[in-house]
């Protein structure tokens, strides 16, 4: 016989498994096949009412963009109260991380997520990597 466990989120089959969890509830092999079927169509697996399994649609996270236009990003610290802090940051960088970051930030038609000048000045300016991936989210709607 199968079962189902909301604790383990997981199936046993009581011939497979010698010890079942104890809030395992019994499931017919048409319901198992139909969850791992919806599972396989992208729904997650979850526990629903009285412990039994339900599936799910979840919204799958945004993709952030590998890269934004310069006026996006400009626009993206404005709203973010962020833009007069990156001439500053700018500023407190050695020769010849300053000269480079300068020439980004002054001639760079685009602004690459993963780039050098987003890794070093995000943190210069009070943005860990979850407000970078939220800025740059912001910056691509603009």
């Amino acid at each position: 016989m199968l079962f189902y466990s909301s604790t383990k989120n997981g199936f046993f089959d009581d011939e497979v498994h010698a010890e079942l969890p104890l809030d395992a509830v019994p499931i017919t092999v048409e319901e198992h096949e139909s969850l791992l079927a919806q599972q396989a169509a992208g729904r997650t697996i979850k526990p629903g009412p009285g412990g039994r399994p339900k599936t799910v649609l979840e919204a799958l996270p945004a993709l952030v963009p590998h890269q934004v236009t310069m006026r996006q990003a400009r626009r993206a610290l404005l709203v973010a109260n962020k833009l007069q802090a990156v001439d500053a940051a700018i500023a407190t960088l050695a020769s010849p991380e300053r000269e480079a970051a300068e020439i980004d930030w002054n001639y760079g038609a685009t602004v690459e997520r993963a780039s050098p000048f987003v890794t070093v000045l995000g943190p210069l300016i009070g943005l860990d990597d979850a407000a970078l991936d939220e800025l740059f989210l912001a910056a691509a709607q603009l």
